[in-house]
């Protein structure tokens, strides 16, 4: 689980457990199922549609003066202006070399302003309210006069811009859904084409903004800043006051264009989803992208397979449409058995206020969903509606933004991913990891051998000291209850902690039911754990075994010795109460160590050695008893006088014997007539019989992208319709979609 010697960071121990429990999986989009690095595709100018603007197609037509020119050169503007891009400028101690890079809040900014270079236009800097660009070679000053920052709940970001020949300018640039209530004429033939446009640039996986500008004059700006400075000013419901200047600024635009850029899957992305999804593992794609952006992507990442019946709760303009679709769409569950729901924002706000119970009922009921156009609250509202409706099930989130935060706590299991908009996410969660292909090891794989080996441990820590100390509650009654004890207090008091630690601490180490190859070539494997292998019905197997155990060990000792207390011709007793205890506890030891040899399914060399030391040890404690008399005068040649007697060595066989042949019938019945899946899967892994091949190749130790890797991420993302190459055979012209 590393990425160029970067691995897994588990801030929480407490939750290993229920990691292969978990039943349904939220995931945010970019940085998280897409790589989040972006480049600057197409774009949509007044109704035209430029597809080479990483070729300096924009830069040559604002040279040459061609057709379009002034609207081209106001979107470039937009994109140069309208940013908080910082230039970074690093000095290479070997060559003395300055290297100047940008940096931003998005990486969707930065792959604006860097496409905005190479079309001529170059951000040079900003210093106060001061940005310089050149334009053609020659740096010229904007004034930035206002600005209206960018949040997951506004979806857009302002500028007033004062430009060096004193016209005032307002660029915006935002999310569609938000731009298009914001325009001067919302029912135009430009907006209707541009609307096109987005769609398709949407339904090919682009992540999509729509650019808008205004002219202003100096009156109008100056009745701006004063209602702004205003409301900076108060001392309370300052930002509300603002959001109310805002408005005024926010208002009566004209469309300039479109962009779109390409954010690329992470490696693996598809062949990890659809583990889980076989695994029988919902997975709810939650993100703020268009609709049709979310489908293309749920549909490469094989979150929407074929044939899956889509249910779509989309472009609701009434709260009766949002009742009306959910209804429709548990019909539709019900009579098919397996839909994925689409819904959006919008119908969100009245699914999660006013139609919780029928939203849940439909998500449940499906086998995918994805939530596009959600916001942060809405992320977080949608994990805790499925959290407290869906009693008994573990939820986990993984995202990597800090709009992924919120999400992220409200499951049960947060993971979060080192990503290039920061780290928030990875310091909010339970776990962090580098990419999310390594969702499928830190949950199939470590979360089912931690359940595995901490279940085990516990039933046999119950079991290792039941078994023997029954014995002394046997003997309580034999002895009527005079409170003397069986076994020397030395005995009792390193029993756990010196003679019957190592052996079940290894095995919560090393224990492995199944191997990883086995794991990822059978993602159904993980369905017998999700439902828990500590309950009821596992421990009581283990009661039945530590009361027959118990019973086999004392009673072999009533049988064998028929009691204490005869005597030899010299009066000494032929087998005294200490001696007795000698044999019970030798014999106990055995019993428990036999029972770890049973349970133990993937034996190494620790573990080996961590039996043969318990052994061992128990045999140096007892002669140190018997030597040094002064420590534990009681057990004066007790250990010498059990060590040579023949009966001491048929008993310490007899009951572990005994006991194991008892265990081996049952395991024998059990594996024979009624095996669970794993037992099924390691006879077919030692057969060499069943899947050849992992429905996802990891590798163990290094999880880096190759180039095969990317270029089949690449073409998974780059659908190119035949619409798309009409556009680019009829550059430049405009488009009557």
């Amino acid at each position: 689980m590393t990425t160029e010697g970067l691995g897994c960071t588990p801030k929480n121990s407490n939750l290993n457990d229920e990691l292969i429990r978990t039943q349904y999986i939220f995931s945010d989009k970019t940085g998280t199922l897409t790589r989040n690095e972006m480049k600057f595709d197409k774009c949509s100018i007044k109704g035209v549609v430029y597809t080479k603007g990483l070729k300096g197609q924009l830069g040559n037509i604002v040279e040459d003066k061609k057709r379009g020119h002034k609207d081209v050169n106001d979107f470039i503007l937009n994109l140069v202006l309208n940013h908080s891009v910082v230039l970074s400028e690093y000095t290479d101690e070997a060559t003395q070399e300055k290297t100047v890079e940008y940096s931003g809040e998005s990486p969707d900014e930065i792959a604006l302003v860097e496409a905005s270079e190479i079309n001529g236009y170059v951000f040079k800097g900003r210093n106060n309210n001061t940005l310089t660009i050149s334009i053609g070679g020659v740096d010229q000053e904007f004034e930035l006069l206002n600005l209206a920052k960018f949040s997951s709940k506004r979806a857009r970001m302002t500028v007033v811009i004062r430009h060096p020949d004193g016209k005032i300018m307002v660029y915006s640039k935002g999310a569609d859904s938000v731009m298009m209530k914001l325009l001067k004429q919302k029912d135009g033939k430009l907006v209707q084409v541009t609307q096109n446009h987005l769609d398709m640039f949407s339904s090919n996986g682009l992540r999509t903004l729509l650019l808008c500008q205004k002219s202003w004059t100096e009156a109008e700006y100056q009745a701006y800043i004063k209602q702004y400075k205003d409301a900076s000013l108060l001392l309370e419901g300052r930002e509300k006051a603002k959001k109310q200047a805002w408005k005024l600024l926010e208002k009566d635009f004209e469309l300039v264009g479109a962009t779109a850029i390409e954010d690329k899957l992470q490696d693996k992305v598809a062949e990890t989803l659809h583990f889980f999804l076989e695994a029988g593992v919902k997975v709810w794609m939650i993100t703020g992208d268009k609709e049709e952006t979310a489908i293309n992507i749920g549909t490469s990442c094989k979150l929407l397979p074929s044939g899956l019946a889509l249910c779509r709760v989309t472009k609701c303009k009434k709260e009766s449409d949002v009742q009306d679709k959910l209804k429709e769409g548990l019909k539709q569950a019900k009579k098919l058995g397996e839909i994925a729901l689409i819904i959006d924002g919008d119908a969100m706000v009245f699914a999660l206020a006013k139609y919780r119970d029928e939203f849940r009922d439909l998500g449940l009921r499906s086998k995918s969903v994805i939530c596009c156009r959600a916001s942060p609250k809405q992320k977080a509202n949608v994990v805790k509606m499925i959290r407290k409706g869906a009693k008994g099930t573990i939820t986990l989130a993984v995202g990597d933004g800090a709009n992924d935060v919120a999400m992220i706590q409200q499951a049960h299991i947060g993971v979060g991913i080192f990503g290039k908009e920061g780290t928030q996410s990875a310091r909010a969660s339970d776990y962090a990891i580098r990419e999310f292909k390594h969702l499928v090891p830190l949950v199939m794989k470590h979360g089912r051998y931690s359940l595995l080996r901490n279940a085990g441990l516990i039933q046999y820590s119950f079991y290792k000291n039941l078994s023997v100390f029954l014995a002394q509650l046997y003997f309580a009654w034999f002895s009527g209850f005079s409170g003397q004890t069986l076994y020397e207090d030395w005995i009792i008091a390193g029993y756990n902690v010196i003679l019957t630690s190592l052996s079940p601490f290894l095995y919560a180490l090393f224990e492995q039911d199944i191997k990883p190859k086995v794991i990822y070539k059978y993602p159904e494997a993980s369905r017998e754990y999700r439902a828990g292998i500590l309950n009821w019905r596992t421990f009581s197997v283990w009661i039945i075994t530590i009361i027959v155990h118990s019973w086999v060990l004392f009673g072999s000792f009533l049988i064998y010795f028929g009691g204490i207390g005869s005597l030899q011709e010299n009066g000494q007793a032929d087998n005294g109460l200490y001696v007795v205890g000698v044999y019970v506890i030798t014999a106990g030891l055995a019993m428990v160590h036999t029972k770890m040899f049973l349970i133990t399914r993937h034996w190494t060399w620790p573990v080996w050695l961590g039996l043969a030391l318990s052994i061992v040890i128990y045999v140096i404690m007892l002669w140190v008893e018997n030597d040094f008399t002064y420590l534990v005068p009681s057990l004066l040649m007790v250990t010498l006088r059990s060590f040579t007697a023949g009966s001491f060595y048929f008993y310490i066989v007899w009951v572990p014997t005994a006991t194991a042949v008892i265990d081996l019938c049952f395991m024998y019945v059990q594996r024979q007539y009624f095996p669970a899946d794993w037992q099924i899967l390691q006879e077919a892994d030692r057969l060499g019989v069943g899947r050849n091949k992992p429905l996802i190749e990891l590798g163990e130790l290094n999880l880096t992208q190759t180039a095969s890797d990317d270029s089949n991420s690449e073409t998974s993302m780059n659908h190119t319709t035949e619409k798309e190459k009409l556009l680019e055979e009829s550059e430049g012209t405009p488009s009557n979609l």
